[in-house]
């Protein structure tokens, strides 16, 4: 009887240790795809004020927030809803003044254009975040 109390404990004592060890582990690592696309999402939405804290600093120190803002509001915009974004591509590059980078190409289509390419180029930025670099939507 003491052998299976015994047992009972120690199998209790290792589920309660693993249990713990499992609620210890580090959060998924956001991939550079999802931090593009739950950024494209802000856009999507019209939030262009909020997309800016996923810009990367480099982005940042060239291009003020209102600025940032108003670009989107000027050619973002008068495409209207999206209907369809489909990743065409991605590529990695690497720039001495930047670091490595990766560059997504997107298929969309809005309301008002019904076919657009856009490219998102992404970077770890200091804290080690993917944040975005660049973006671009062909709007003529």
């Amino acid at each position: 009887m003491k052998k299976l109390i015994a047992l009972a404990t120690s199998l209790t004592l290792i589920s309660f240790f693993a249990v713990s060890l499992m609620s210890c582990e580090k959060p998924k690592e956001e991939t550079p795809v999802q931090a593009v696309e739950k950024w494209l999402a802000l856009i999507d939405e019209g939030k262009y004020s909020e997309s800016w804290v996923g810009l990367a600093d480099l982005f940042k120190k060239n291009v003020k927030k209102e600025e940032w803002a108003d670009d989107l509001n000027r050619f973002r915009k008068p495409l209207g809803k999206l209907l369809k974004r489909e990743l065409q591509h991605d590529t990695k590059s690497s720039e001495e003044q930047v670091g490595e980078y990766l560059i997504f190409q997107y298929e969309a289509s809005f309301e008002n254009k019904k076919l657009t390419t856009e490219a998102v180029s992404v970077v770890r930025d200091k804290d080690g975040k993917w944040r975005i670099l660049g973006y671009f939507i062909d709007v003529t």
